[in-house]
């Protein structure tokens, strides 16, 4: 499982996500706040574009999940990437 925050490099998360998804596994993301879920976000569209050349698509789930930062309640986003079963369009 990877997270990300706000100064997350776009490019190195593109690529850690490439590489999972090329070894065959599902990774999962987790963001909390704003401009994490914008640096994630990012980052999946990177990948996708990184993967295109090697004729691999991605999908992508997004669920909300409540969990506790110390002692405050707090929501994340977390985005499942898996290969696609569906190709993508040249």
């Amino acid at each position: 499982m990877l997270r990300t925050k706000k100064d997350t490099k776009v490019s190195k998360l593109a690529g850690a996500i490439t590489h999972e998804v090329i070894r065959g596994d599902k990774t999962e993301i987790q963001a909390i706040g704003a401009k994490a879920v914008n640096q994630t976000v990012k980052a999946i569209i990177v990948a996708k574009m990184m993967l295109k050349d090697s004729d691999i698509a991605i999908s992508t789930e997004a669920d909300f999940i409540e969990t506790k930062i110390g002692k405050s309640p707090t929501t994340l986003i977390n985005f499942k990437v898996q290969k696609s079963q569906f190709a993508e369009d040249k």
